[in-house]
């Protein structure tokens, strides 16, 4: 039997009259509740006042709120999450990024790099990133889509290619998506959101959030939910996303689960479902695609793992609004063969 694990839809990145937002924290709360979702992340820039607010906010929408801070310089806006400090970014440079990301991972804390390929000055002050990263396993996430619709925006196909080349590098970081929420949007766009991984009653956890975070328990999508597994053929063993499958032979069968399920946020997105297909990527390239045939959402199949994979994850391609896009993905499952 399959174990299931409960997902739970975030927003990673908002902002609150705090610094340059237009909502008070119980508004922006009440607006994460009407666009479906069960969480946010609090990163106003290069503040932290709005932490006082947080525990009375929870309480009164039953929303749960990731402290958080988006430190917001000349070369680059990192994001900072899981802290319950202030973290100056006055005397950030291009040299010394990592002692600020040490100083995070220290308290538990993680760090994610916002909208890296976004214009920068004079659009948008420090957007874009310049900062110089020698060992990328210091960063622990990385906003590949950002904005509404994000998945067909030319920034963010830069930022999903930086993400792939480094999954290809051997780095495991993980992908979120960041909404860079400031105000009430006024359009009909979809917005992705980042679904996290939930084991139990855990939402108001934050540091089970941060962790989940941490180690890729994440799902991307502007629509249904797209999960993924793989399992033994005996169904002893089972991986979920971000997971890593170690393995003894040069090559081995496992199986594959894959489900679309449609009743998330239903009021939120519109696709053409008889346009839906799921491709397996990897660093080998494409596996396979699979076209959705039925209303269950759910594909099972077995698949030979080469020695020279790394990586794999899942991608819902598919109709949106008149539109072919890329709907979902999920972070990937990681194999290690024992030499």
């Amino acid at each position: 039997m399959m174990k299931l694990n409960k997902w739970v839809p975030f927003e990673l990145h908002t902002h609150t009259i705090h610094s340059d937002g237009k909502l008070s924290l119980i508004e922006l709360a009440e607006y994460i509740k009407r666009l479906g979702l069960n969480g946010f992340a609090l990163t106003d820039h290069n503040t932290n006042s709005g932490f006082n607010e947080i525990k009375e906010t929870e309480s009164k929408s039953g929303i749960s709120i990731i402290r958080g801070i988006e430190l917001t310089t000349f070369f680059g806006h990192m994001l900072v999450l899981g802290i319950n400090h202030y973290v100056d970014w006055r005397d950030l440079t291009t040299s010394n990024l990592i002692s600020r990301i040490k100083e995070v991972h220290s308290e538990d804390g993680i760090v994610g790099i916002a909208h890296p390929f976004r214009p920068g000055s004079p659009m948008c002050t420090g957007c874009y990133w310049k900062y110089a990263i020698d060992n990328w396993s210091e960063i622990d996430y990385l906003e590949v889509w950002s904005r509404t619709f994000p998945s067909n925006k030319r920034d963010n196909l830069r930022a999903f290619r930086l993400w792939t080349d480094l999954l290809n590098q051997g780095y495991k970081i993980t992908a979120v998506s960041g909404l860079d929420l400031h105000y009430y949007e006024s359009k009909n766009d979809p917005i992705a959101s980042t679904y996290i991984k939930n084991s139990g009653n855990e939402l108001r956890n934050g540091e089970k959030i941060i962790e989940s975070l941490r180690n890729g328990s994440v799902i991307v999508s502007m629509g249904p939910l797209l999960t993924f597994n793989i399992f033994s053929i005996n169904q002893n063993m089972e991986w979920c996303i971000g997971d890593i499958v170690y393995l003894l032979n040069d090559s081995v069968r496992l199986g594959i689960k894959i489900n679309i399920d449609l009743s998330v946020k239903t009021n939120h997105w519109e696709i053409e479902y008889d346009s839906l297909k799921v491709k397996l990527n990897s660093n080998l390239g494409y596996l396979n695609e699979n076209k959705i045939k039925n209303r269950s959402g759910e594909l099972i199949y077995e698949l030979d793992i080469p020695r020279k994979l790394l990586w794999m994850r899942a991608e819902l391609f598919g109709i949106m609004y008149g539109t072919h896009v890329m709907i979902a993905f999920t972070n990937p499952i990681y194999f290690k063969f024992k030499i």
